[in-house]
């Protein structure tokens, strides 16, 4: 069975059906009903929607497509004459809630990044995010400063993040392109025929290619025209100067911080100039939000003690479930072992079947999203991952491995406790002496030399600090084979100080005033090489990786010592035990939690197809 196809699969579906297969057919039969031409999964999940929550949500997208203009109603004739194919469009339905509190999202999407052509210049379509540090540093300075706007440090106002979402982002930039869509039947009237009608765009419209980059000039030039700057670092991130506010922007969710004068003056300008969905405004005032979910996250507010974040839990049960570990399944004590690496993890049989391969790929790919907010997965993750385009038998044995490790540890909580302004001075870490404020950011940077059993290249790992609060990790295969272990440190120290320092730019025009940042690794020997001009005794070190040493002379960062028993960033290079694992973790602010964070939404039922997955990664018997 370990080698059932898809048809073996779906037998065994049809021979025991179970509740969720009995709700599907009420669903079909209901779509029947309802004239719709077929049943409409989510896209995300794959569960039957609702066909009246389906049409109601696709009538609200072609309502705001005629609200702003998105398209002109032409002759097809007219896309001939211009000599341009016509684009198709097809429709992308999700539950963004769950089955208790559904919220149907309908997206119209052109399929014009499918018709990909390697002639088009691609820095032309290039749209940036911003770095996942500079999210969670705003949530650390909220924690950790005042607003300059009172008497003084301690007579400052608190900070406040606003988390809002702006409604059909894309469609508010002008198109640069010219571009014909076949409209879907929704968007035809009466006597009106694809056949003889398509859609030119005026505005930019999801999938087509100049999309992000429209939307993110548009955005730009929206923001300066309220007073923000555009960083250079990002232009993802702004600055007001006057208000003592800054901005991030992922695609369409923006995060504000700001004290509540600020707010109060850009929150309804904000609104005038985009149509907004509010995710709360965490803070400490009785009438703030205590608790908001924004961009896969669940952010909390503890008065007195500071935030909370943490994944959205439905990844992890995504993957458990995908595997097959039933509830009580025998969990694991962490995500990986050295041991399983060299036993049954070594197997090189090849997973040949390519339902098998997508299925590992899938799960690889969301292992590696959930080890963002999850640090003692990124070694494990990045481990998996690797092998994604040839997975073998050993790379499945690691990946149930992490499945049974997320089944018994289902949650992870990082929290950013009051520092800085809040408390009385103090030394933070990487940081010598008593300061009032963390003065600096700080990479802690390790690596695990020729740790690549099959090309014995190491592993580069790392984790970002703002004082006590982890900003961000990063678990790495160096891509050169170093010939020694400081060698390898070194590349790690390297990897560490171009982190840093993206992030120190960033916050520099976040008007956040750092000094250098540090770099601390536990290695004297990568320090030395560090610390020195010239290659010394590494004769075979290429030219470009001596940069950081004109860094340091230059003092654009600093390079301290860490402490191996204390360095946070071993969990991010090797499979570590237990104890030493939760030490670090204690270390960085992170605390494992049982039960079901309060307002994370609920897993659909029939999202995760088990009784598939159990068969195709070989799971049944």
């Amino acid at each position: 069975a370990r080698s059932a196809s898809a048809v073996q699969t779906f037998m065994v579906a049809a021979v025991r059906p179970v509740e969720a297969d009995l709700s599907e057919q009420h669903l079909f039969a209901a779509l029947t009903s309802q004239e719709v031409a077929r049943p409409v999964y989510d896209g995300a999940s794959g569960v039957l929607l609702d066909p009246a929550l389906v049409r109601a949500g696709r009538a609200e997208e072609i309502g705001w497509a005629d609200k702003l203009r998105v398209w002109d109603k032409v002759p097809r004739s007219a896309a001939l004459r211009a000599g341009k194919k016509v684009i198709g469009a097809k429709w992308v339905d999700i539950n963004k809630g769950d089955a208790l509190a559904p919220n149907v999202r309908s997206r119209l999407v052109a399929k014009e990044l499918r018709a990909f052509a390697p002639w088009i210049p691609q820095e032309d379509l290039f749209a940036a995010t911003p770095p996942g540090a500079a999210l969670n540093l705003l949530l650390s300075t909220m924690v950790t400063r005042k607003s300059r706007r009172g008497p003084g440090r301690a007579g400052g106002k608190p900070y406040k993040m606003a988390f809002l979402d702006v409604r059909r982002a894309f469609f508010r930039a002008a198109a640069t392109e010219t571009v014909f869509i076949e409209l879907p039947e929704e968007a035809l009237a009466p006597g009106e025929r694809k056949e003889e009608v398509v859609g030119l765009l005026r505005a930019s419209m999801y999938g087509t290619r100049s999309a992000a980059k429209n939307w993110q000039i548009q955005r730009g030039k929206d923001m300066v025209g309220l007073g923000f700057r555009q960083a250079r670092s990002s232009p993802c991130v702004f600055r007001h100067r006057e208000l003592d506010a800054r901005l991030v922007v992922h695609g369409d969710d923006l995060w504000l911080l700001g004290d509540a004068d600020a707010l109060g003056n850009l929150l309804p300008r904000l609104y005038a100039t985009y149509e907004l969905k509010s995710d709360g405004v965490l803070g400490p005032d009785p009438d703030d939000a205590k608790a908001v979910r924004s961009l896969n996250k669940l952010i909390r507010f503890l008065p007195g003690v500071g935030i909370e974040i943490e994944a959205d839990p439905r990844h992890g049960e995504i993957v458990v479930g995908e595997l097959g570990l039933e509830e009580g399944s025998k969990g694991a004590s962490t995500p990986g072992a050295k041991a399983l690496d060299h036993a049954e993890g070594a197997n090189p049989e090849l997973i040949t079947s390519p339902l098998e391969v997508t299925a590992y790929r899938g799960l690889a790919a969301r292992a590696l999203y959930l080890s963002q907010d999850r640090p003692e997965l990124r070694f494990a993750a990045k481990e998996i991952a690797r092998y994604m385009q040839r997975p073998t038998r050993g790379n499945l044995a690691t990946l149930k491995r992490l499945g049974r490790f997320l089944a018994g540890r289902p949650r992870l909580v990082t929290r950013y406790r009051y520092q800085g302004d809040y408390v009385a001075p103090r030394a933070y870490p990487g940081l010598a002496w008593r300061q009032e404020r963390p003065h600096a950011l700080h990479a802690a940077v390790d690596s695990n030399w020729a740790d690549c059993r099959d090309s014995r290249r190491s592993t580069s790992g790392g984790a970002m600090r703002h004082g006590d609060h982890l900003l961000a990790t990063w678990s790495v295969t160096q891509a050169i084979q170093a010939l020694s272990s400081g060698e390898a440190e070194f590349y790690a120290l390297l990897k560490g100080s171009v982190e840093v320092l993206g992030l120190s730019a960033v916050a520099e025009e976040l008007d956040l005033e750092f000094a250098a940042p540090r770099v601390g690794s536990d290695a004297s020997a990568a320090r030395g090489m560090a610390a020195r001009h010239g290659l010394g005794k590494v004769k075979h070190l290429e030219l470009k990786h001596l940069w950081v040493q004109e860094a340091v002379r230059a003092k654009r960062i600093v390079v301290v010592k860490e402490h191996t028993t204390t360095n946070l960033a071993d969990l991010m290079t090797k499979h570590l035990p237990e104890a030493a694992m939760l030490a670090h973790l204690e270390t960085a602010g992170c605390e494992f939690r049982e039960g079901r964070p309060e307002g994370a939404p609920l897993l659909e039922e029939g999202a995760v197809h088990q009784r598939i997955a159990m068969v195709v990664l070989g799971a049944a018997e």
